[in-house]
């Protein structure tokens, strides 16, 4: 996915936010692979905290995209998280992470269609 611009992140209230459709359960998970999922991940406890430190803690959400390249043997996609996180998750740009079919809220094609799943590399960590 190309990279995301800051005009491009904001809060969104729960009523606007993208929801993992069970649509996608139904698919094979070998259908996934070379293709990007988007997928909510939580936000740690002391983001929320800098956010408004009055407020009581509720389950706030970064929507990210994961670059699947493969599954697991019972059925869960394995990708590379390929967004730099705004806020404080529990991962980071190009980490392994899984997750199942029904928590997928959206579903991207690779920019190059004729490229196999195989030949479609992570993206690289830059530390």
């Amino acid at each position: 996915m190309p990279a995301t611009s800051d005009s491009n992140i904001r809060f969104c209230s729960d009523d606007d936010a993208p929801v993992a459709d069970a649509f996608w359960g139904t698919l094979p998970p070998q259908w996934f692979i070379g293709r990007f999922v988007k997928r909510a991940f939580a936000t740690t406890e002391a983001d929320l905290e800098k956010l408004d430190p009055t407020a009581e803690v509720c389950p706030i959400y970064e929507h990210m995209w994961v670059h699947v390249i493969g599954t697991t043997d019972d059925g869960l996609l394995m990708g590379t998280l390929a967004n730099e996180p705004a806020h404080a998750v529990h991962v980071s740009m190009g980490q392994l992470v899984t997750l199942q079919r029904t928590e997928v809220e959206a579903v991207e094609e690779p920019l190059l269609a004729s490229r196999s799943a195989s030949s479609i590399s992570p993206p690289r960590v830059v530390q």
